[in-house]
């Protein structure tokens, strides 16, 4: 049963990442933040922590004496969303990070497509200074580049 979730989750997760990297980094970062905020769960007396089964159902399914640990399910369980939460807005500003680099790079030129200087543009034909590929008058003496 759990290699059948295992398998949806990540189905799940692949067909989000190649929709949109926001929605796959959220996904990705509610499973991580998930995990760590159950992993830092608080424990309870005598006991230590709780299992899963107990943490998800936030101790209803919990009987007799053990209906005492209700509160630490149910704090537990908080632990998990807040860890979940955090997971997902990490995960989605690194994405949104991403998307911004990678459209940054993709409006820059490549060397391919800038035109060459030609060399004889590189000087200022009357005083002779050197002119920068987007100078359009000498610094030197003010004539305007050919």
């Amino acid at each position: 049963m759990s290699l059948i979730i295992l398998g949806v989750v990540i189905t799940i997760i692949i067909a989000a990442i190649k929709g949109s990297r926001a929605v796959g980094g959220a996904i990705i970062g509610v499973f991580l933040g998930g995990i760590v905020g159950f992993l830092l769960r608080p424990s309870a007396n005598l006991v230590g922590q709780l299992p899963f089964g107990v943490v998800v159902t936030r101790g209803a399914t919990l009987t007799d004496l053990d209906v005492l640990f209700r509160g630490t399910a149910e704090l537990s369980f908080n632990y998990m969303m807040v860890g979940a939460i955090i997971g997902a807005v990490i995960f989605i500003a690194l994405a949104k990070s991403l998307d911004n680099k990678h459209a940054a790079t993709a409006a820059s030129p490549s060397p391919s497509s800038v035109p060459p200087t030609s060399s004889a543009n590189k000087f200022c034909t009357k005083c002779g200074t050197t002119l920068g590929p987007e100078i359009v008058f000498c610094g030197g003496c003010g004539t305007r580049r050919n």
